[in-house]
């Protein structure tokens, strides 16, 4: 299921980036998204400050993260709603 997710994504991507270079004429370029990430495809001549002042998701569920254990892998709630270390 989660290949499928992801394929349909990419396609949604894609489409939507063609929309947007057909209507708006805007070009793109990859842009790196972070350690551990594949590059993403961005629109041109965006200033890097700009895409970070808009960009905020990554970095509330890094907050939420080091909040909650349960954000973090590996860990989930018991049937109290405790968190704690998953049973393998």
């Amino acid at each position: 299921m989660h290949a499928a997710v992801v394929a349909l994504s990419e396609l949604h991507e894609a489409v939507f980036a063609d929309h947007m270079t057909r209507t708006f004429g805007v070009r793109w370029e990859p842009r790196e998204m972070g350690r551990d990430r594949n590059p993403s495809w961005a629109i041109t001549d965006v200033p890097e400050e700009l895409v970070a002042e808009f960009s905020t998701r990554a970095r509330q569920i890094e907050v939420e993260k080091d909040r909650d254990p349960v954000a973090r892998p590996g860990h989930a709630r018991d049937a109290a709603g405790e968190a704690g270390p998953l049973a393998c």
